[in-house]
C-alpha cells in the first residue's frame, strides 16, 4: 500500500531552512501523493508523479529523503504492474517490454525482488512467443526465441527440445539431431524419461524423413544407412523396422533380417497375420541358413499373405522343399 505523507513545513521561518528548500519540500510531497491517489486508477500517471516527486526531494536535501525513498520504492512494483496487466491481456510483445523495462528500474532502485520476478517472467513469454511462431511456421524466429530462453536457464530441456523441432521443421535435420542430443544426454541425466523419449522419437523421424527421401532416388544403401540411424534413437519404430527387414532381404543378409524381423514382430505384436509379410522374409532367412523348423514356422503364418506371388512361393517351399508338417 503506498502511504500518503505530510511535508515538514515551516512553522516560523526563523526555525527552519531557507523558504525555498521548505516549499520545494512541501512540492515533493505534494507530487507524492498525488502519485498516491492515482496508483489505481492511472498507474503510468503515478509513476511520471512518484518521479517528479523524487526530483523535487533531491532538490529539499536531508529533509525531503523520506519522500525520495518512498517514491523510489514504489516505483519498481508498479512498472511489474503495467507488465502483469499486459500478460495477462496476452499482449506478448509488449509485455516482454515491459517486463524489461520493470527489472531495468527495479535495478535502478534496488528493489532486487521486483527484479528477478521481472527478469523470470521474461523466459516464459519467450517461450510462449517462440510457440506462436511455430504455430506461424516461422522457424528461423522460433529458434532466435528459444535461443534466448535457453541462454536464461540452461536447464529447460522443454525450450531446448523444441529448438530441435524448429530447426527439423525448418528442414536443419542435421542440427536438429545435434539438439535432439543434447537433450538426450541431459534428460538421461536427470532421470527425466518422457523427455528423453520425445528427443528419441524425434532424432529417428529426421533419418526416417531422409531413408524416404533416398529410397524414392533409388538410393537403397543410403537409405539403410539412415534408418539404421533411425533405429539407434528409436528401436521400436516398426515402420522403420519393417523397411529394414525388406532392404536387409533384399540384400541377402539373413542374420540382419532374423534379428530385424524377430523386433519388429516384438513391437508389433497383435495377430501374428497382420504381419505375414514380415514372416515371409523371416522364413526365407532361416531357409537360407538351414534353419528348417524355423523356416516352416515362419511360413506358416507367411503363407495366408494376401499377395498370390508369395502365396505361391511359401506353399511350394512348405511342400516341395522343406516339407513342413
Amino acid at each position: 500500500m503506498v502511504k500518503k505523507l505530510i511535508s515538514a513545513a515551516c512553522i516560523l521561518s526563523f526555525f527552519c531552512a531557507p523558504v525555498l528548500f521548505g516549499q520545494t519540500e512541501e512540492e515533493a510531497a505534494a507530487a507524492y501523493n498525488k502519485g498516491a491517489g492515482m496508483v489505481q486508477t492511472d498507474v503510468q500517471g503515478a509513476i511520471s508523479a512518484f518521479e517528479q516527486a523524487i526530483e523535487l526531494a533531491t532538490k529539499a536535501g536531508e529533509a525531503a529523503k523520506p519522500i525520495a525513498d518512498n517514491a523510489k520504492a514504489a516505483i519498481p512494483g508498479l512498472y511489474k504492474q503495467i507488465a502483469d496487466k499486459l500478460l495477462q491481456e496476452k499482449k506478448l510483445d509488449e509485455a516482454l517490454k515491459a517486463y524489461e523495462t520493470a527489472a531495468a528500474q527495479a535495478g535502478k532502485y534496488g528493489n532486487e525482488a521486483v527484479a528477478q520476478a521481472s527478469k523470470d517472467a521474461v523466459p516464459q513469454i519467450n517461450f510462449a512467443l517462440a510457440g506462436q511462431a511455430l504455430a506461424a511456421r516461422d522457424y528461423a524466429s522460433a529458434v532466435v526465441l528459444l535461443d534466448k530462453v535457453v541462454a536464461a536457464d540452461a536447464t529447460n530441456l522443454d525450450a531446448l527440445f523444441l529448438k530441435g523441432e524448429a530447426l527439423r521443421a525448418g528442414g536443419q535435420g542435421s542440427e536438429a539431431v545435434a539438439i535432439y542430443e543434447q537433450v538426450i544426454a541431459k534428460s538421461t541425466a536427470a532421470n527425466l524419461a518422457e523427455i528423453t523419449e520425445k528427443a528419441k522419437k524425434s532424432a529417428a523421424n529426421v533419418f526416417l524423413a531422409e531413408a524416404s527421401a533416398l529410397m524414392k532416388e533409388k538410393k537403397n544403401a543410403e537409405a539403410l544407412t539412415s534408418l539404421e540411424k533411425a533405429i539407434g534413437f528409436d528401436d521400436a519404430n516398426a515402420g522403420a523396422l519393417q523397411t529394414l527387414v525388406q532392404l536387409y532381404a533384399a540384400g541377402k543378409q539373413n542374420d540382419k533380417v532374423i534379428e530385424t524381423a524377430t523386433r519388429f514382430l516384438e513391437v508389433k505384436g497383435g495377430d501374428p497375420k497382420a504381419s505375414s509379410t514380415i514372416y515371409y522374409f523371416l522364413g526365407v532367412a532361416y531357409q537360407a541358413k538351414n534353419n528348417a523348423a524355423k523356416a516352416c514356422e515362419a511360413y506358416k503364418v507367411a503363407v495366408s499373405d494376401k499377395n498370390p506371388q508369395i502365396q505361391a512361393f511359401v506353399k511350394g517351399q512348405m511342400e516341395q522343399v522343406l516339407k513342413c508338417k
